[in-house]
């Protein structure tokens, strides 16, 4: 947990950018603030209004769909299949780049779990 210099909340360490892998001091929501009229073209681009929107963040507790951060927190992102367009859900930026890396293929992710699962045992190593 740190301390935001500018809002001066404790905040988890997730809400920090890094910086040649140092926490900066000032979090993300504050360092970027959510743009109303940046919001408002993001819903459009997804057919959303702010009905559904707000329907999605109630689903969702306000956090992000995977990782559960809140979204009180953080910015959100509207995540959608990019072969359909549909909208999934609301993620947090880490998550949503991270299912862009892994191009939503859910092997990807399988894989990357047994990986996590294995830990270090290919060199033997128990840390």
């Amino acid at each position: 947990m740190s301390v935001c210099r500018k809002c001066k909340e404790e905040k988890p360490d997730l809400d920090f950018n890094l910086r040649a892998g140092e926490l900066l001091k000032t979090c993300r929501k504050c360092t970027h603030p959510p743009d109303e009229k940046l919001r408002s073209n993001r819903l459009c681009t997804f057919g959303l209004n702010n009905l559904h929107y707000g329907m999605l963040q109630f689903a969702q507790d306000n956090c992000c769909a995977i990782c559960k951060v809140s979204f009180s927190h953080t910015q959100d992102y509207v995540d959608h299949c990019h072969k359909t367009d549909r909208v999934r859900g609301l993620l947090c930026r880490e998550c949503n780049c991270v299912l862009g890396k892994f191009k939503d293929n859910p092997i990807f992710f399988d894989n990357a779990a047994e990986y996590l699962r294995q830990g270090n045992t290919l060199l033997g190593s128990d840390k």
